[in-house]
């Protein structure tokens, strides 16, 4: 595999050498040497280290992001396995649950039934207690009656034995009594043989009734305790359900940075794929870097040689001084006359520039004090801020409406934690957050609070939810889907793509702002002094030159002719750098100097005149020709005006 930061450092070896080369051609073009070919090998090293670079820095991002995935799958395989374990153990434990559970019925059911059971023997026991005291009673009553029929026995026959001689009367009522004695003395036994038989019935039938409260109270206790078995099982089972959906929203989660992560590779791919890169021979496709960058700092470092032998030679024969003396020679009369002309053309350049640069500049300014602004009174940072921002639009949000989503959220929070109610107060009582648990958050992170809390609800639920949060802010739902993954993606790429302006960046923005305010007050200031101070020679130059058109009307021609070359000119140079404005967006990464092929000029990180500037340069050089022929042509004219004038006036003194 190819050492990625060998294929940094000659891409910066190149872009070295093409300053280098700039230096060289800028003094090739004042030694009067023809440098186009060398103008259009620049341009042609300055497409190729763009393309290198842009292939290169792709291509470490493919890999980075590549192992990223990589790592993500296997968290997304363990936590959806950890997830299925716990599935398996669930519902095992949760079968058991419901066996045990219908063994507690069936215990309760049995041990209800023996209490039955008990109440009908201790109902029966106390019929036979009763009916067996109402037979002693009667047994008592009945040995009673024996005795007494026995004790009038006894008595007759001692009245009979003190009489001597019984009276048949006395032997009758004696033969009755005796009768009596015997039928006494069976309805005692017959009444003693009831009671002993109550008797062994009851004693069977308290023997039942405590063999039925045994069993009750056996049957209630073994409900008894498979209740309390019923109760720990269907806790752990409650927490074995908590643990499930935990892994659950792991596995979800995992998944969802996975599918975050792929996707993001899958854009990656297919940018590498647009840029020419194989994305299914990344090892080969990085060879071929390492060896094409090998390849392009020899050219430079070829080109660069070649021209320092050319500029040595041009320098020793001298002629490139000769021929740009001459030159310069025969353009002296007529830069004389264009100069007064020049330096008002250069006045009203710098201010066209300063007219571009303020009206971007002060867009920019505004954008960062609106940032300011609103991450003030939101309490978000303008970091986090600019994130959302990014992230909102692929939702089509703009910036204001961001701002405003979350101001609503939170006034609406705030109405549910002063007042008790409001619009915000169903949904968080639907998702059983009290308004005390967000008051102290920021909005942003009050959003992902809720988000989270609603990720089980149904859609319905979850986009009545932000409705009533704030206005379009269930456009945000699919940003918000999986623990807002897909929103925490977006702002991570926001500021990969170096989309997020830093405090010192906005600072310095408004600062540079100021500034220009200041110098727009300056230039204008100067406008003013100039124009009250040449305009008298203006009105003057004026009357003249209609004077001199009106006795040379083929002046007017010619002037329009060369004034409407340079403008042409200069527009072809400006459509030009409109049109490879992408070209030089994208060579901001491969510099942190500027210096152009011509002259030493500083701007920032974006190396223009040395590297996807070439094409730009080359057309400049063309322009550069054209306005200076141009400007020889207008000077022609206006010395041919200049002629007119002075024969007008030598006319006039001669008449005078």
């Amino acid at each position: 595999m190819a050492n990625q930061s060998d294929i940094q450092l000659r891409i910066q070896a190149a872009v070295d050498g093409l300053q280098d080369i700039g230096k060289l051609m800028s003094e090739l073009d004042n030694l009067g040497q023809d440098s186009s070919e060398a103008s259009a090998e620049v341009e042609r090293l300055s497409e190729e280290m763009s393309a290198i670079g842009q292939q290169q820095k792709l291509v470490t991002q493919i890999n980075k992001v590549a192992a990223v995935v990589d790592d993500a799958g296997t968290a997304m395989r363990e936590a959806v396995d950890k997830a299925d374990d716990l599935q398996a153990t669930y519902e095992n434990s949760a079968n058991g649950a419901d066996s045990l559970r219908l063994a507690t019925q069936r215990a309760v059911q049995e041990a209800d039934d023996a209490k039955a059971a008990h109440v009908a023997q201790t109902q029966t026991l106390t019929q036979l207690q009763t009916s067996y005291k109402g037979a002693q009673t009667a047994t008592t009553a009945a040995r009673q009656a024996w005795r007494d029929a026995a004790q009038r026995v006894r008595d007759l026959k001692s009245e009979i034995g003190r009489s001597a001689n019984a009276t048949d009367e006395q032997r009758q009522a004696l033969s009755r009594a005796s009768g009596a004695v015997e039928q006494a003395k069976d309805a005692y036994d017959a009444q003693a043989q009831s009671l002993n038989s109550l008797r062994d019935e009851l004693q069977q039938q308290r023997e039942a009734t405590d063999n039925a409260k045994e069993e009750w109270q056996n049957a209630s206790a073994s409900a008894a305790q498979l209740t309390a078995e019923l109760k720990t099982v269907e806790r752990e089972l409650k927490q074995q359900e908590k643990a499930l959906n935990k892994a659950r929203a792991a596995a979800d989660k995992a998944t969802a940075g996975h599918e975050a992560q792929a996707q993001k590779l899958t854009r990656l791919q297919q940018d590498a794929h647009a840029a020419g890169v194989d994305i299914d021979n990344l090892t080969d496709e990085e060879q071929r870097l390492a060896r094409q960058s090998r390849e392009l700092e020899d050219d430079v470092t070829s080109l660069a040689s070649g021209l320092r032998e050319t500029a040595a030679a041009a320098r020793e024969s001298g002629e490139a001084a000769e021929r740009s003396e001459s030159r310069f020679k025969k353009a002296g009369a007529s830069l004389k006359q264009w100069a007064a002309g020049a330096a008002a053309a250069t006045v009203a350049g710098a201010g066209l520039a300063v007219g571009w640069a303020t009206r971007y500049t002060a867009q920019q300014a505004e954008m960062a004090q609106q940032l300011d602004i609103t991450s003030r009174s939101l309490g978000i940072s303008t970091q986090s801020l600019q994130g959302y921002q990014y992230a909102f639009q692929r939702a089509g949000i703009d910036a204001d409406k961001t701002g405003n989503i979350f101001k609503d959220t939170a006034d609406k929070i705030g109405d549910a934690y002063q007042n008790g109610g409001g619009e915000a107060q169903d949904a968080l009582d639907a998702l059983d957050i009290k308004a005390e648990e967000l008051i102290e958050l920021a909005p942003d992170e009050m959003m992902l609070r809720l988000a989270d809390a609603m990720q089980d609800l149904p859609q319905a639920a979850q986009v009545n939810l932000l409705e009533s949060l704030a206005d379009d802010a269930t456009r945000l739902q699919p940003l918000l889907a999986n623990n807002a993954a897909e929103l925490r993606a977006l702002m991570e790429e926001a500021s990969e793509v170096g989309l997020i302006m830093s405090p010192e960046q906005i600072a310095n923005l408004q600062a540079t702002d100021a500034a220009i305010t200041r110098l727009q007050g300056r230039l204008q200031g100067l406008s003013n002094r100039l124009m009250g101070e040449l305009s008298p020679a203006v009105n003057q130059v004026s009357a003249d030159f209609e004077q001199a058109l009106a006795e040379n009307p083929g002046l007017l021609d010619d002037l329009a002719t060369a004034i409407g070359g340079v403008i042409r000119t200069g527009g072809e140079w400006a459509r030009s750098f409109i049109e490879h404005r992408d070209q030089i967006g994208g060579a901001m990464q491969f510099g942190r100097r500027y210096r152009p092929v011509h002259g030493q000029f500083s701007a920032g990180r974006i190396p223009v005149g040395s590297v996807s500037g070439s094409r730009i340069d080359g057309r400049y050089r063309k322009c550069q020709h054209r306005c200076a022929a141009a400007q020889c042509q207008v000077a022609r004219v206006a010395e041919q005006g200049g002629r007119c004038f002075r024969q007008r006036s030598r006319q006039s003194a001669g008449q005078g």
